[in-house]
């Protein structure tokens, strides 16, 4: 049985989202979906919440475009947009997602967030378009990149060390910040390679 864990991030969480997340599914029988949500508020520092176990832990996170205020530099607040460039940093193989009421260029993975007023009635039938598609493709590419590891970690060419490097990063230990640029272009080469065997 595969899981796959979801987190949402919001400063306050939007009802209608809370309410898709919590119920999504995938139509695979071995694949199960684990929701949770984190309260991201001005109490915290960054730094916590990269390192709440909720976050660590995930395989796909939304974030909300404004985060919460922060007290600490006058009028500046913490966008998700950030906030996903620098989990990207910390935790590259962690799929991210923005919601957002904005138009943005292709640059970032973003959602459109439902609105009642101008929406209609049905939240699910609106994120059932927008938003199910991006989530089942994010869910096949972790289950697809979970057989690439595999078939690295039975690769015997690899030393044990980038292997393990490799591993903690995609269990959310950062430690994976010490390859080196020829240590990452490789491992996605081989990756790519492997998931190339695995599409045919």
């Amino acid at each position: 049985m595969e899981t796959i864990k979801i987190v949402y991030v919001d400063d306050k969480h939007d009802s209608y989202l809370e309410k898709y997340l919590s119920t999504v599914s995938v139509p695979n029988d071995n694949v199960s979906v684990l929701y949770d949500e984190v309260v991201f508020n001005s109490s915290k520092r960054y730094e916590d919440f990269l390192q709440d176990e909720k976050i660590t832990s995930a395989n796909i996170i939304y974030f909300d475009s404004y985060l919460f205020e922060n007290d600490s530099v006058e009028g500046s607040k913490i966008t998700g947009e950030e906030m996903i460039m620098v989990v990207k940093k910390r935790y590259p193989f962690i799929k991210t997602f923005l919601i957002t009421q904005n138009d943005l260029d292709d640059k970032i993975d973003y959602i459109r967030k439902y609105r009642s007023r101008l929406d209609g009635d049905d939240s699910k039938s609106f994120y059932d378009k927008e938003l199910y598609p991006s989530f089942e493709n994010a869910v096949k590419q972790i289950i697809t990149y979970r057989e690439s590891v595999k078939k690295f970690n039975e690769n015997s060419s690899w030393e044990s060390v980038l292997k393990e490097k490799v591993n903690n990063s995609l269990n959310g230990d950062d430690r994976y910040s010490d390859l080196t640029k020829e240590d990452i272009d490789e491992l996605v080469r081989i990756l790519q390679g492997v998931q190339d065997e695995l599409d045919v």
